[in-house]
């Protein structure tokens, strides 16, 4: 089955929970950052797509139907090319409290000196294998997130927090509105059931990957190679 839902909020936007709820409601594997640092060899896949516009998607989401956070995030327009009866998920936060969480978790872990990423590829050749991984995938958090969308300027704030406002307003102009839902995770399950046409859960709706969660699950990941699970 092909992809049928995209979520395309920023990382530190409830991609995590937003995830775990596609999940919980039958929607199978949902891909995710997360996803690639245990499979890096879909990293060629993305940057084919960010570099081309085209790549192997029967390839890249094969055995997902939904995807939540970045790499897809940033890449709608593309994938709406070749899926265009998607439903479109615009996943929001307060823009000051995403800046906040982004400074906090994913904007200090990616190595931005030549330094710090030969430290990281040390530890692949003379420590764990998995660091090539996790090297790779870092390198396109950097490459296609901070640098191109970001502009390599994350640390201006009031820069930043426009781009991400802007993208906000650039996936509510470009989607049509009949396949577009805004959520919040706060919002729960009733607007997110109702969009997709399933019951809402008696379960409780999954919050995940909070900053404490963030920095131990990939602070860990990152000192040791271990595999990365979202928590």
């Amino acid at each position: 089955m092909s992809l049928q839902i995209l979520a395309v909020g920023l990382p530190r936007t409830g991609t995590s929970s937003l995830k775990q709820a596609l999940i919980d409601l039958g929607f199978g594997k949902c891909m995710h950052m997360d996803e690639l640092f245990n499979q890096p060899d879909l990293v060629d896949l993305w940057v084919e797509l960010y570099e081309t516009g085209k790549t192997d998607t029967d390839a890249l989401f094969a055995g997902y139907q939904s995807s939540t956070d970045i790499p897809a995030a940033l890449l709608y327009k593309e994938l709406l090319g070749v899926y265009p009866n998607l439903k479109i998920i615009l996943n929001t936060r307060d823009a000051e409290s995403w800046y906040k969480s982004m400074s906090n978790t994913v904007y200090p872990v990616v190595p931005k000196t030549d330094e710090a990423k030969a430290e990281l590829k040390r530890k692949g050749d003379e420590i764990h294998p998995r660091f090539h991984g996790i090297a790779k995938t870092l390198k396109l958090v950097e490459v296609y997130l901070l640098n191109r969308f970001l502009e390599g300027d994350f640390e201006n704030k009031e820069k930043t927090i426009a781009k991400y406002n802007g993208h906000l307003d650039d996936v509510r102009d470009f989607v049509p509105a009949d396949q577009l839902l805004e959520f919040d995770v706060k919002d729960g399950w009733a607007p997110l059931c109702e969009f997709l046409g399933v019951n809402v859960p008696a379960e409780d709706f999954p919050f995940k990957n909070t900053t404490a969660n963030f920095q131990q699950q990939v602070g860990g990941m990152i000192l040791g190679g271990g595999k990365l699970e979202i928590k």
